[in-house]
């Protein structure tokens, strides 16, 4: 598992202390930025205003209860077709991220 953000300061301050910054290193740095920020997040919440699932299937979400703001997480049912199938009406999915992988002890 990756901080994106802490791999691409890095490579920011690593690259400015290696390289006289010139354009090339410019468009090369923008292009691994853009690649990183488009890899699948391990382990990490994904805003469902940033993007949905790709697959149909059950998820960890963050739930908003509508009236009162509150958040809590629990699992939900994504449909690529209808969206989120939660049973609960009352609040509003707002992050989600893959279900952990099953315990083999």
């Amino acid at each position: 598992m990756i901080d994106e953000k802490k791999l691409v300061k890095n490579l920011e301050n690593e690259w400015e202390e290696l390289c006289d910054y010139s354009e090339n290193v410019e468009i090369l740095l923008e292009y691994v930025t853009k690649f990183i920020e488009e890899q699948p997040k391990i382990g990490g919440w994904i805003p469902c205003s940033e993007r949905l699932p790709e697959e149909n299937g059950y998820y960890m979400v963050t739930k908003k209860i509508k009236e009162t703001g509150k958040r809590f997480t629990g699992k939900s049912r994504f449909d690529t077709e209808k969206g989120w199938n939660d049973p609960l009406n009352f609040v509003d999915i707002v992050a989600w991220q893959p279900l952990p992988e099953e315990y083999h002890g």
